[in-house]
């Protein structure tokens, strides 16, 4: 997992010190090919939490993972119009995406955090309240018919 961030973040700052745009091209390709592979550390996360919720919860995970790509092209414009980017000086355009690497570096290599324990409860419990049909429920003795999923 660390090699799956850590590479990537690499590319990254090496993409904002590229000498030409062939090798920002080439580098850009290795830190996005390479950030697929943490995809594979976390998926798993979501069947480990609840199996049977596994895609609800996939789903508000990947909804709460659209915000930086909603945000990062609001601060990169920022960024590049405070350095003074344009066409007609692309010395201040690689100074300013130098920047934005580097706070991308910082995002990619920091490692995961888990979400509060406060946090975590108010979720579960909103997605835990149906039943499962009386045929998928595992069989107790005295139990009949359906029980909550979590």
């Amino acid at each position: 997992m660390a090699a799956a961030l850590l590479v990537p973040a690499a590319c990254l700052v090496a993409c904002g010190r590229a000498a030409s745009p062939d090798w920002a091209v080439a580098l850009m390709t290795a830190s996005i090919g390479v950030s697929g592979l943490a995809s594979t550390g976390f998926q798993a996360n979501y069947l480990e939490i609840s199996a049977t919720l596994s895609g609800v919860i996939m789903s508000v995970g990947n909804t709460i993972a659209t915000l930086p790509g909603m945000t990062s092209p609001v601060l990169t414009g920022m960024i590049l119009d405070r350095y003074g980017c344009s066409k007609q000086d692309p010395a201040a355009c690689q100074g300013a995406y130098q920047v934005v690497f580097y706070i991308a570096f910082g995002v990619q290599a920091t490692p995961p955090r888990r979400p509060p324990s406060l946090l975590l409860p108010l979720p579960v419990s909103l997605l835990c309240t149906h039943s499962l049909p009386p045929s998928q429920v595992p069989a107790r003795r005295g139990d009949r018919g359906a029980r909550a999923l979590c």
